[in-house]
């Protein structure tokens, strides 16, 4: 319905915020029928929103992925003040990362696109320090020791070797915190800029950082669509 996240919504539910029917519950997980239950938040009957919202959103660096942080020079939510509904960043990209970032008030598609049994993928372009090596390469495709445990193998693509630096493609089907960042910091090539540049299918369309546009229906089902798991590089 807006009021908050999936996270937030179990913090109220525990705290006794919520009530189903005039009883306060403090159970997550009780299923609600929606044309027949009245649920409250606070003494306030809240109701789900008939149109589903789904936005490409061309998030710059230096802005943090939460709707509220009273810390950060500027939030995502900042670029959606007037937007008609509340909507919520899906995942997370971190302060210094730009790129691609869905928002919308879709539960539903937002579970698909998180949730780890799904194994959406997600692309990002990196720059990284010094020149990759064919046995970095191969380390990132079967996969790095982290401190958290081995990542899953990644797909590496569109290899470009500079004189200082590197570029490339890379993608990935989990997203543990700093990630990639880590990976590269493993292997001894620093990440200098990343940037997601797809998720699933859907690639990020060239537009200016900090602008956003609602998504079409195909583009929404690009977004639902399973990913295709290969390994595979392309250096040139």
């Amino acid at each position: 319905s807006g009021v908050t996240s999936r996270r937030g919504a179990d913090e109220m539910i525990l705290s006794g915020r919520v009530s189903l029917n005039g009883q306060k519950i403090t159970t997550p997980g009780i299923e609600v029928d929606p044309d027949r239950d009245t649920v409250t938040v606070d003494g306030r009957t809240v109701r789900p929103h008939d149109e589903r919202y789904v936005i490409l959103f061309s998030k710059p660096c230096n802005v943090t992925t939460t709707l509220s942080d009273p810390h950060a020079e500027k939030t995502v939510a900042d670029y959606f003040r007037d937007f008609p509904v509340r909507l919520f960043p899906v995942g997370r990209l971190d302060v210094d990362t730009s790129g691609l970032l869905i928002m919308t008030n879709d539960g539903d598609l937002a579970y698909q696109l998180t949730h780890p049994k799904f194994e959406k993928t997600k692309t990002y372009l990196v720059n990284c320090e010094g020149i990759l090596k064919s046995q970095d390469i191969e380390r990132l495709q079967k996969g790095i020791r982290l401190e958290d445990g081995w990542t899953l193998p990644a797909v590496v693509a569109h290899i470009h070797l500079k004189k200082i630096q590197t570029s490339l493609e890379i993608t990935i089907r989990e997203g543990r915190n700093r990630q990639i960042r880590r990976m590269f910091d493993t292997i001894g090539h620093p990440i200098v800029r990343l940037r997601r540049i797809a998720i699933g299918s859907l690639r990020l369309p060239d537009m200016e950082d900090g602008t956003w546009r609602i998504l079409t229906h195909d583009e929404i089902q690009l977004l639902r669509t399973a990913p295709t798991h290969r390994s595979k590089t392309n250096q040139g």
